[in-house]
């Protein structure tokens, strides 16, 4: 049985006058009667034709492993919505092995993931910074279901458009087969921060919460990285949720303002001390707050809320980004 997602069901389907062929057939199982019609199967099916014909071009240049996207087909019920709750079905061709997620459309990546993050960078690169491929996964190199991040609207609600790009970004570290495309680095990748041709060092961009798991897992004497994203349950998650509901409350003025060393005023969200002057900066974490749990420290400026830059934005505006749904935050070390 293959696994279902979020947003739609999955089957098994045999065709019964070719019972050597196999099939998924997909459906979406919101009550949204947007995603019941033609136009939206029709539009995850570009989205996987403008993901093959990249795929090509991918594997033109990387040889060594090349990988391919199957082909979707529109199945139209007809009037078998007597039998069926609905009229339209994705079949596409059945994948023998281990189904697996490389990466999500939020940024989230999974480890042992390198072919799929240089598939998704060549493919902003490729086309100029114009779109993105995301939400890779299959089986082995054979692959389906992707999510395409665009500049424009085109691709379904999914696609997060440039916060998109940034979000993969943020946690990308490119590896030998970015490095055998000669990918360039983008300035939000980890330790790809600009450079002044007169300093001595960059300064350091991490996702404010990444530091403590980071640490925490080298120190459990684990290989590999932990992902950094706010996946649900982890601590990241928790103080980025604390943030969303004092941001809320700052804004409709539920929070006293918060005592500090400094004459300046601050704000208290999850337990990081916010200082307003020249830009958001943490001034100071609480002890046992969601803040410190997360990794946060004193000294580090909020470069990035939401996708947004903030240094310059006012007050009011960096708090609405930091009350939304997405609300990832990105930090400059002072």
């Amino acid at each position: 049985q293959r696994p279902e997602g979020p947003a739609r069901f999955a089957f098994y389907v045999v065709d019964e006058e070719n019972p050597d062929r196999k099939y998924v057939g997909k459906v979406y199982q919101f009550d949204d009667p947007v995603f019941q019609q033609r136009s939206t199967y029709e539009g995850d099916m570009g989205s996987q034709a403008v993901a093959s014909y990249l795929a090509k071009e991918f594997s033109v240049r990387y040889p060594e492993s090349p990988i391919e996207f199957v082909q979707a087909h529109l199945l139209d019920l007809g009037d078998a919505r007597d039998v069926f709750p609905f009229r339209f079905m994705a079949l596409e061709p059945w994948i023998t092995g281990k189904y697996e997620k490389f990466t999500s459309n939020a940024g989230h990546i999974a480890k042992d993931s390198d072919l799929a993050q240089a598939y998704s960078h060549f493919t902003w690169e490729w086309t100029g910074g114009e779109i993105m491929v995301v939400d890779i996964q299959g089986v082995g190199n054979t692959l389906t279901d992707p999510q395409i991040h665009s500049l424009d609207d085109r691709f379904g609600r999914g696609n997060l458009q440039h916060k998109g790009h940034d979000f993969f970004f943020m946690n990308h570290v490119c590896n030998p087969i970015c490095k055998t495309l000669k990918l360039q680095a983008h300035p939000l990748q980890p330790g790809c921060a600009p450079v002044e041709a007169d300093s001595e060092a960059a300064p350091q961009y991490y996702h404010i919460g990444s530091i403590a798991e980071e640490e925490e897992h080298h120190a459990s004497g684990a290989r590999e990285m932990q992902d950094v994203m706010p996946m649900p349950g982890s601590k990241f998650s928790a103080f980025l949720d604390a943030v969303r509901r004092d941001a809320e409350d700052a804004l409709h003025g539920n929070v006293a303002r918060t005592p500090t060393s400094t004459s300046s005023p601050c704000t208290c969200l999850g337990g990081a001390v916010l200082q307003w002057k020249d830009g958001p900066e943490i001034v100071e974490v609480k002890k046992g707050s969601p803040a410190e749990q997360a990794g946060c420290r004193d000294g580090v400026k909020l470069k990035l809320v939401g996708g947004h830059v903030v240094q310059a934005m006012p007050q009011q505006e960096v708090l609405r980004l930091l009350a939304a749904d997405h609300n990832m935050i990105v930090g400059m070390a002072s």
